[in-house]
């Protein structure tokens, strides 16, 4: 059977860039058995060798945005659509998430399925803690990617 993956780009000591792998720490427990749970918290390039060939990802990644609302919710079929150019990932990463797609697309090296959710977050600086907004539409994610990992069948 081919589970799905499920990424949490980002790094966990700089704020609400943390997202993903706090998405991935909360989720573990529901998702035991049905997905493959991984972090990626260096260069989005690293995502490629992660992705490639894999039939189903859901990616979570904290997103800054100079008109997106703090703890907005943008889902995003990775595949075809594109990440909206007002939006874009924090900083931390050298390679973006829209860049990384890219390249993976050039270089033929995507999974079968991408679905992004992506998080306007607040604050990018050195911390551990979530903004609550971005906390909070963090519990929304992870309560729609246990209903969709869990109840989607993936077939060998």
């Amino acid at each position: 059977m081919n589970r799905p993956m499920v990424i949490g780009l980002g790094q966990r000591f700089r704020s609400d860039d943390g997202v993903g792998p706090f998405v991935l720490d909360e989720i573990r427990p529901h998702l035991s058995g049905h997905a493959e749970l991984r972090v990626c918290a260096s260069d989005a390039a690293d995502l490629l060798d992660m992705w490639d060939n894999q039939p189903v990802v859901y990616l979570i990644d904290a997103l800054s945005s100079t008109s997106g609302t703090v703890g907005e919710i943008i889902r995003i079929d990775g595949l075809t659509s594109k990440i909206p150019v007002e939006l874009g990932v924090s900083s931390s990463h050298a390679l973006g998430l829209a860049e990384a797609i890219e390249l993976g697309r050039t270089l033929k090296r995507l999974p079968q399925r991408l679905f992004i959710f992506g998080i306007v977050g607040a604050k990018f600086d050195l911390g551990n803690q979530l903004s609550p907004l971005v906390e909070r539409a963090a519990k929304v994610v992870i309560n729609e990617l246990t209903e969709l990992v869990t109840k989607e069948k993936f077939d060998a």
